[in-house]
């Protein structure tokens, strides 16, 4: 016998005597991890059964959750949309009612100084025909004015005939008096 059967030999013992020792205790708690082996897998599939309903579960939710999210999404869209088409719409509507007031008052501006046009060739007119009344009156005057000068102003000859003789009767005084 060589060396390796003896010493497989001893091993075949061994197991034996432990197995007259601890055969019973060896094999009860086999069957306890036996046991406890099928109640842990029992327990997993149950669990794993649990975590696959509460996956579909909470997956089931999330997509609820988004097609909810992309249904307010997609009407607060249309709503923002609307407003601003109502907006554009009233921004139109605002701009055409301006530029038609604007209309308004260029058209009132224009007949205003259309107006105030008249009313200064008017008194233009007015003041033209004044000024040319005056002018006549005034020519007239000068005209009467110039005559009553002429009828009333010494004619040459007699005035120096007039200090002529004033002359002369001052050089008699004096000539007197002397």
């Amino acid at each position: 016998m060589s060396q390796n059967d003896a010493e497989k030999g001893e091993r075949d013992h061994l197991d034996k005597v432990r197995d007259i020792l601890f055969g019973e205790q060896v094999r009860t708690a086999d069957k306890r991890f036996a046991k406890l082996e099928a109640q842990l897998a029992k327990d997993l599939n149950e669990v794993k059964g649990d975590m696959a309903k509460r996956l579909e579960s909470l997956e089931q939710f999330a997509k609820k959750e988004i097609e909810a999210l992309a249904k307010r999404t997609k009407e607060e869209q249309a709503d923002a949309s609307g407003s601003l088409r109502e907006l554009a719409k009233e921004v139109a509507e605002l701009t055409k009612a301006f530029e038609k007031r604007t209309a308004a008052l260029a058209s009132d501006h224009q007949k205003a100084i259309a107006e105030l046009r008249q009313q200064l060739l008017d008194q233009t007119k007015s003041l033209r025909a004044e000024i040319d009344a005056k002018t006549t009156d005034l020519s007239t005057e000068i005209v009467e004015e110039r005559q009553e000068v002429d009828n009333t102003k010494v004619d040459r000859a007699a005035l120096s005939a007039l200090f002529a003789d004033l002359a002369m009767r001052l050089s008699d005084k004096k000539s007197a008096k002397a």
